[in-house]
């Protein structure tokens, strides 16, 4: 196996044991690593789980109950990163608002190339947070099945550009109704931190959106899209917000996308998508946050999210570097998908 790049979907457990299947995918060299599934983990436990199989949400289900996060449950996160920090560090996070809504792929490759850059100590930790243009972005399983061509049709017939994502999972939607995240952490040894980065995420959203008085749980409701057992949804009924995770060597990645509105267009996007890919879903679990607060803006929900993040460590905006810039560029070919004509 080949450890120096991983990724996950947000991981999903089979009851009683793991997912069965190995899956492959090529990391930053252009070899090809073994993705393994991860382990559960509780309340921030994180036992050292020698066999990760890294599989996409959607391969295996869970059951039980959703999970409500308070308040603060993981409000003081030192160990997001995976590793011990010194107690009287200062956790410093550089926050970068720049996307490229115009070129999906480039802006899935930007996230790419800034995990790389962290793994190589080029850059440290980096929050980036953004609105995105129309898209809709597949998993390598999606890419993988035989009703792929026509999944990415299908987008593409409804004003979406299809691309492939960096982390794993089934096919999302982004619009302008929406923000995209992607937190790049550095870490020695990013495998034992991939359930804590998840719930510290998922608690950050969930203390977000308390902000502008909308309540929301974190677990996977039945018949989502992309599910996963830290989506963010609406009284267990209707998910607006996902995450997944990608491991590099030294570095991790975990990102996302936050509907705020219109989640009846990504029902309608999805629809033709997910019967293309055979996979079954009910779409009445697609939501937004204005589905609980109508006025709700983007802007809003944005500076909630920040103001949250600022509880985790001291940010400071910055600009994206023309170095991670143009190493995205020689990364987006990964990233672009070929629609048949």
């Amino acid at each position: 196996m080949n450890p120096r790049v991983r990724d996950l979907a947000d991981p999903v457990e089979r009851p009683g044991g793991t997912a069965g299947g190995n899956d492959q995918r090529h990391n930053h060299n252009g070899r090809k690593g073994t993705k393994r599934e991860a382990g559960h983990t509780h309340r921030g436990s994180l036992p050292l789980v020698p066999d990760y199989r890294h599989v996409s949400g959607a391969a295996v289900r869970r059951t039980g109950v959703h999970r409500r996060l308070s308040r603060g449950r993981v409000r003081h996160a030192r160990l997001t990163s995976g590793y011990a920090r010194h107690p009287m560090e200062v956790r410093r996070i550089r926050l970068v608002r720049t996307g490229f809504p115009e070129n999906g792929a480039l802006d899935t490759a930007v996230s790419r190339a800034l995990l790389q850059r962290a793994g190589r100590g080029e850059i440290g930790e980096t929050f980036r947070l953004h609105v995105p243009g129309r898209v809709v972005a597949f998993g390598k399983h999606d890419t993988l099945m035989d009703g792929f061509p026509e999944a990415a049709s299908a987008a593409t017939a409804a004003g979406f550009l299809p691309i492939e994502r960096i982390a794993g999972g089934r096919a999302a939607v982004f619009h302008e109704g929406t923000l995209a995240f992607s937190w790049t952490i550095p870490d020695p040894d990013p495998v034992p931190g991939i359930h804590q980065r998840f719930s510290v995420v998922a608690d950050l959203m969930v203390r977000a959106f308390a902000r502008l008085g909308i309540e929301s749980e974190v677990g996977e409701v039945p018949g989502e899209y992309c599910p996963g057992r830290y989506s963010i949804n609406l009284g267990g009924l209707r998910k607006v917000a996902g995450v997944g995770q990608r491991l590099g060597r030294a570095a991790a990645h975990i990102g996302g996308v936050v509907v705020i509105s219109d989640g009846d267009t990504v029902r309608d996007v999805l629809i033709p998508v997910y019967e293309a890919l055979g996979l079954m879903w009910v779409p009445t679990t697609a939501g937004a946050l204005t589905d609980a607060a109508p006025a709700i803006t983007v802007a809003a929900v944005a500076d909630a999210i920040l103001a949250e993040l600022g509880t985790i460590g001291k940010t400071a905006e910055s600009r994206l570097e023309p170095e991670t810039v143009a190493l995205a560029r020689t990364l987006v070919a990964d990233h672009r998908v070929a629609v048949p004509t």
